[in-house]
């Protein structure tokens, strides 16, 4: 959880399985974006996941985010693509 002045503005979660650390749901709310936050959340949250064993970081990231992993040192391997239906 990434707070400023005592108010939650992002999260994340993270699981390690043996070596592996699997990075999901960065998320910052809209007003707090680009000022670091969800960068400061990967960065924890890969320093914990390391710390815990894993020696390799993996995740999946939209357009929007990429930046922000590309800075926390992520590089793309595979691109995929989303499709959706109307409902």
């Amino acid at each position: 959880l990434a707070e400023l002045d005592g108010v939650p503005v992002g999260t994340g979660m993270a699981a390690v399985t043996g070596d592996l650390l699997g990075v999901f749901n960065i998320a910052v709310l809209p007003e707090y974006r680009c000022r670091g936050h969800g960068l400061a959340v990967t960065t924890e949250i890969v320093r914990a996941g390391y710390a815990a064993g894993a020696t390799t970081a993996y995740l999946y990231a939209s357009p929007w985010g990429e930046s922000v992993y590309t800075t926390a040192g992520f590089r793309t391997e595979e691109v995929l693509a989303m499709f959706t239906a109307p409902v």
